[in-house]
């Protein structure tokens, strides 16, 4: 088991690889705050420290979660009087990063976001972005009324998904919660519907449906309890046509 001083060095290690690669985005003053942290003996927070020495938790994970949230932390909206707005936001744009770090390095791989609907929120307002330089100075620099202006084609545009993902009323998860909800396994479905947004946010919507799509057609409707062949294949086809339905429909149409 790590020792807080082990943990501390690892954090910072990491602090260093963050500022090198992010280095063209980052503020002079996020620069020097991340100098800061690094002469600290101490830079994790105490109570995520004790979560990482007492838990069965992805350690790495929670660490650099934590290193991001260090750094993405976008100034309020003055437009939007909305505490839950920024925090939904931030949020979303923490674990996209911190995730996204992990997989670069192939690590933390036990490492789960438990905000989903915000990471996929976020991840389809970035993508409005020309490229990832881009994306980098409006995550690490902007501040949320500069987030939503160039994330969509509307503020109103922006704030309706991001009613529907907080609500989670998003055609997406619609699409997930249905497919879970006629899952053939018993007491499966929760799990299952968990399982399946946590693996679109590590590898992106469209290679989550592909995984899907696959993982029920493999479904062996002979050998699955309580369930008649007729009925898992009824599962199957009506499964299949669903998401293609929803593959062929215009989300956002607003954009």
């Amino acid at each position: 088991m790590a020792s807080i001083v082990e943990l501390n060095n690892k954090a910072k290690e990491y602090l260093r690889e963050i500022k090198e690669e992010y280095q063209d985005s980052l503020s002079e003053e996020k620069k020097r705050y991340i100098d800061e942290l690094i002469q600290k003996d101490i830079i994790l927070d105490s109570n995520i420290l004790e979560k990482m020495i007492t838990s069965r938790e992805d350690i790495e994970g929670l660490i650099i979660n934590q290193l991001f949230h260090y750094l993405i932390n976008p100034s309020p909206s003055v437009k939007y009087n909305d505490a839950e707005l920024t925090n939904f936001i931030t949020l979303g744009l923490v674990d996209i990063y911190a995730i996204g770090f992990m997989k670069e390095r192939e690590i933390g791989l036990e490492y789960y976001s438990n905000y989903y609907n915000n990471v996929l929120f976020m991840q389809d307002r970035l993508s409005f972005l020309p490229d990832k330089e881009s994306q980098d100075r409006l995550v690490f620099m902007g501040n949320i009324d500069q987030i939503i202006e160039n994330t969509s084609n509307s503020p109103e545009g922006f704030m309706k998904e991001y009613r529907e993902a907080k609500e989670h009323q998003t055609e997406y998860e619609l699409l997930i919660r249905s497919i879970a909800s006629h899952f053939p396994i018993k007491d499966r479905e929760e799990s299952y519907f968990r399982s399946i947004m946590r693996l679109s946010v590590r590898v992106g919507k469209e290679e989550a449906i592909s995984i899907i799509k696959k993982s029920i057609m493999e479904l062996d409707p002979n050998n699955i309890d309580n369930r008649t062949p007729e009925e898992i294949i009824a599962f199957q086809r009506e499964t299949i046509d669903t998401i293609n339905s929803y593959l062929n429909k215009k989300v956002d149409t607003y954009k």
